[in-house]
């Protein structure tokens, strides 16, 4: 049994829904910036779900975590094609023209955090 990819009950320290909970609001304040408050949340829920799996109120963990590796392919391959785009938004849009040509770091990490996820749990 793997405790780390288990829903386990609310409040026990090793399942991964209590580490998700706990995780998710202490993003935000560790690193700022928008992204942070949407990564945050993304693990804060994940973690409800998980947890609510564990007490038996429903949901599915495989379910969840079943398209985990696809996900991290498709991410991977939409954050390389960033590198076409010119930002226009976010922090990015004060490179303006020069910012052509790399990729986009948001959804870079976005891919790197699907990656280690499918890897974990796929």
């Amino acid at each position: 049994k793997n405790l780390a990819t288990e829903p386990g009950p609310a409040g026990d320290p090793r399942s991964a829904g209590t580490a998700l909970l706990t995780a998710g609001p202490a993003l935000p304040d560790a690193s700022g910036g928008a992204s942070g408050a949407l990564y945050g949340a993304l693990l804060a829920e994940t973690g409800a779900v998980l947890v609510k799996a564990g007490a038996g109120g429903g949901g599915c963990r495989s379910a969840l975590f079943a398209d985990a590796a696809d996900a991290a392919d498709a991410d991977q391959r939409a954050a390389a094609v960033t590198d076409r785009l010119t930002p226009a938004r976010g922090r990015a849009a004060r490179m303006g023209a020069p910012g052509y040509g790399h990729p986009d770091a948001g959804a870079v990490s976005l891919a790197l955090i699907l990656t280690a996820a499918g890897e974990t749990l796929g």
